[in-house]
């Protein structure tokens, strides 16, 4: 049985899934991680080469929830049912460009990443639901993508009310079209003249007010959530038994970041026995960049508007797993650092965990420019179109590719650098407006199109910010 733990505290009871498996945040402010993770030998890992993203899904996920948790009938309907909406048959294909294996984990209903663990983690919350005779309401901030993603995996629920907010003119007029022309009564779609960080407060503040969160059964289908994380861990497996040399060579993948959702989930698959490194991309809110080059982390200045606007933010909440991983697991040393930062606003890292993090990681920031500048090159070079974010990504592997220090660090017995997989997150075609700044084509596929068209059922969160949401979540009772 999976057990989990704060990141704040690496003693007493361990929660179970029934504890985590629509928490935000643990008790005491942390996170949750898993209590251990479970080894993949490689032998077993050679025979999953040839099997699909829904059977590594399976196989992932077993190892984390018992035949009590997820009776095999229910498990086996979950699983196959939760692809049936994305558009292309091998769920994540995994396409070339140029020196890059690009995997596409933008073929759901929304067209972005989210799609693909929350396509999974909604049916077994439901489930879940079912069989306890609950209700929760979902409580997600969001830039952009993790809040059409969540609505679309409870849309029309009558166990799971959802709740998203997201800032005013920060997101795409198609990410904000996906959420604000929802008309269901379990959707409430808000948006805040305030800043992704801001919201993210928010929401922390509803998590910890225990008696609230007690009284609305609040949950979370962002990445705070440790389900949602586990839910991803198939991914890395699939992407990296599609594009290895051999199982068990090393690949290295190039994650465009925001929250950090992605770069946590593959500290956990390497724990699990995939040999990962990575290349961690952001853009000029370079908050996790600064943390692994520097040692430093400061969050004091404001967040710059980019191209990938859904990377805008200067602190990404899962850098407090990031560091935990790093740190031994050592729960009583983040406690501390994170009472600095929440304090401060800044930290500097233990020389242990910047060591840590450089073994595993290189980052870079990438600037307005050079993301307009790398979707042009690779529609012009290798006939390929990425969203803002991926091109952050493919930017920081040809900066890897020019830097030999880098390759270095990473790879430091030298040889022949191993296959390189840049994570596409989104389809461009939700960026129109960046695509046209580009000078590029846009596409623009019919399901976008007609969200111009639908009338808009979101609304203007007042302040008190607080208080105007507990009133909002309380109006679903009335």
């Amino acid at each position: 049985m999976a057990t989990f733990v704060s990141t704040r505290q690496n003693r007493g009871p361990a929660a179970t899934w029934n504890d985590v498996l629509l928490c935000g945040y643990a008790p005491d402010g942390g996170l949750f991680v898993p209590a251990s993770v479970p080894a993949i030998p490689l032998e077993t890992l050679k025979t999953w080469k040839n099997l699909s993203h829904p059977e590594i899904c399976k196989k992932i996920l077993r190892c984390y929830f018992t035949e009590d948790e997820l009776p095999h009938a229910t498990f086996e309907e979950t699983i196959s049912k939760a692809f049936d909406s994305f558009a292309h048959p091998d769920v994540i294909p995994v396409v070339r460009a140029g020196h890059a294996h690009v995997a596409e984990l933008f073929h759901g209903p929304t067209g972005s990443f989210k799609d693909v663990a929350l396509s999974v983690y909604g049916k077994i919350v439901e489930n879940h639901l079912e069989t306890t005779r609950r209700r929760v309401t979902i409580l997600n901030s969001t830039t952009g993508d993790t809040g059409s993603a969540a609505i679309r995996s409870v849309l029309g629920g009558t166990r799971v009310r959802i709740v998203v907010m997201y800032p005013a003119g920060k997101i795409s007029d198609i990410q904000e079209l996906q959420m604000a022309t929802v008309d269901a009564p379990n959707v409430k779609v808000f948006r805040v003249d305030g800043t992704s960080d801001e919201i993210d407060g928010v929401v922390k503040t509803l998590f910890c007010d225990e008696e609230f969160g007690r009284e609305q059964s609040l949950g979370s289908f962002s990445s705070i959530n440790v389900g949602r994380l586990v839910c991803q861990i198939a991914h890395f497996f699939y992407i990296y038994l599609k594009t290895c040399v051999d199982v068990g060579d090393e690949v290295l993948v190039a994650i465009p970041t925001g929250g950090g959702g992605h770069i946590v989930t593959g500290t956990i698959a390497t724990r699990m026995g995939l040999p990962l490194k990575f290349l961690l991309a952001t853009n000029e809110n370079d908050t996790a960049t600064r943390a692994i080059e520097e040692g430093t982390i400061d969050t004091s200045g404001d967040i710059i508007p980019t191209y990938a606007c859904a990377m805008d933010g200067n602190l990404p909440y899962n850098i407090e797993r990031l560091l935990y991983f790093h740190s031994n697991d050592a729960g009583t040393i983040i406690r501390k650092q994170m009472s600095q930062l929440e304090t401060t606003g800044g930290l500097e890292l233990e020389q242990d965990q910047v060591q840590s993090l450089q073994s595993q990681i290189w980052s870079h920031s990438v600037s307005q420019e050079n993301i307009l500048e790398t979707m042009r090159r690779y529609h012009a070079d290798h006939a390929y179109l990425p969203c803002p974010h991926t091109a952050t990504a493919l930017y920081a592997m040809d900066r890897f590719l020019a830097t030999p220090a880098a390759q270095k660090r990473l790879f430091p017995n030298g040889g022949p650098l191993p296959p390189i997989v840049c994570l596409a997150t989104a389809t461009p075609a939700k960026f129109p407006d960046v695509v046209e700044k580009a000078g590029l084509p846009v596409p623009r596929p019919e399901s976008f199109a007609k969200l111009y068209h639908l009338p808009k059922k979101n609304r203007l969160l007042e302040r008190e910010w607080v208080d105007s949401l507990k009133k909002a979540i309380r109006e679903f009772d009335s």
